[in-house]
């Protein structure tokens, strides 16, 4: 799998990784690739936090920084909420009609703990860093980024988005990946039901890619996963996991979150934004046409060949 040359507003600060993957035993290969956006530039950009009321404009120009087709980035109004939510489609490689589709989304307005409004833009910036990643090399199936309105954490615009999909396109969503306080901690996941197993199957084999640790499985009870249980639709919620040390109760009783030292938090979101990278690509593999029968998420026995080269 080539890459192309990187066309986004980041494209001199990028690295083409190349993760080589070989079945022990078998003539069996893969190769996933992506552009990293490396992390002076992560820092530098998230650095600039706009006014929650500026950020689906905001966050539509960078959408078109990162490569985006112009006409694939829309508003979708949502009854109630002063904002849209605004989603960008990368469509894929195979033939029309034979694409499924890969769903990433995340709240404008991530306040989970009352967070700062540099921090709760992480999260939906990470939207626009995964599409310059995954978009600029060669995908099999569309991938949609949703950034979702509402002050309740976007769980009005998560509802109204699921809400207005056609039977059709919510029957060819193969996975919906739901993003939430990126950075705060270090990665966890809770996963819908439906094809749970494969799912989280691969959150491990990412993770493992890049010599991570896995993270840990939560409980199924996150807003988003009873609502892709609701809709049967395959999908996993990335958290952060916290602990009671990173915690304020002091200020109202509320819990508030502490402030985090910058570097440390540059750290996990440039672990979180790497996994990503790798988790979205193994699921486009996974649900492509070209994905090999009976192989579904590898076990011990895989041998791993990460290489990295400036572009």
């Amino acid at each position: 799998m080539r890459a192309r040359l990187p066309h986004g507003l980041f494209s001199q600060a990028t690295t083409q990784v190349i993760v080589f993957l070989l079945l022990a035993n078998t003539s069996y290969t893969r190769t996933i690739t992506y552009l990293r956006i490396d992390r002076p530039t992560l820092e530098k950009y998230l650095r600039k936090a706009p006014a929650e009321a500026d950020r689906p404009k905001t966050l539509k120009i960078l959408f078109r920084h990162a490569g985006c087709d112009p006409d694939k980035i829309r508003e979708q109004p949502v009854t109630g909420e002063v904002v849209p939510n605004v989603t960008c489609v990368l469509p894929g490689t195979q033939p029309e009609g034979t694409r499924r589709t890969i769903v990433i989304g995340a709240a404008l307005s991530d306040h989970n703990l009352n967070q700062s409004e540099s921090s709760s833009w992480v999260t939906p910036m990470m939207l626009r860093l995964l599409a310059e990643s995954v978009g600029s090399v060669p995908h099999q199936n569309d991938v949609v980024f949703v950034a979702f309105a509402g002050s309740d954490e976007g769980k009005t615009g998560f509802s109204w988005y699921l809400d207005h999909l056609t039977a059709k396109e919510r029957k060819n969503i193969s996975a919906m990946v739901f993003l939430k306080s990126i950075g705060i901690g270090f990665p966890s996941c809770s996963v819908a039901k439906a094809d749970a197993n494969r799912l989280a199957d691969y959150v491990t084999t990412a993770a493992r890619t890049l010599q991570l640790p896995s993270p840990p499985a939560l409980p199924q009870d996150e807003f988003q996963v009873q609502e892709l249980d609701h809709w049967r639709i395959p999908g996993v919620v990335f958290n952060s996991l916290l602990t009671e040390a990173m915690i304020d109760y002091s200020l109202d009783g509320e819990p508030h979150l502490k402030a985090l030292d910058a570097s440390v938090q540059l750290q996990r979101v440039d672990q979180s934004y790497n996994l990503l990278c790798v988790y979205l690509l193994y699921l486009d593999d996974l649900f492509g046409p070209k994905h090999r029968k009976g192989i579904d998420a590898f076990g011990p026995e895989i041998q791993l060949d990460v290489r990295e080269q400036p572009v």
